[in-house]
């Protein structure tokens, strides 16, 4: 059986749209190593010291609705604070 991914993307400014196309590619070279399916994608332009990200909460949410591991490319794409990284665990 498969495992499915939900993904998450994230710039800080508009500047870093680039970012977003090799975020894409690690993820996507890491699900098909292990034969994974992408069943949610999700991309936010918002900075890492916020904690209040809607759109992380909703991949969080489509996430646990598709019994899906969510995946980012770097950890810092999820957040800049060790705290909140450790409540999302």
């Amino acid at each position: 059986m498969s495992q499915n991914f939900v993904s998450y993307l994230r710039v800080s400014t508009t500047y870093q749209n680039l970012g977003i196309d090799s975020q894409r590619t690690a993820i996507q070279t890491h699900i098909d190593k292990v034969g994974g399916i992408l069943v949610g994608e999700f991309e936010e332009l918002e900075s890492g010291k916020k904690d209040d990200r809607p759109v992380l909460e909703k991949a969080l949410s489509h996430a646990r609705l598709k019994g899906a591991t969510l995946i980012t490319a770097k950890l810092d794409r999820l957040s800049r604070s060790v705290n909140f990284i450790s409540k999302l665990m």
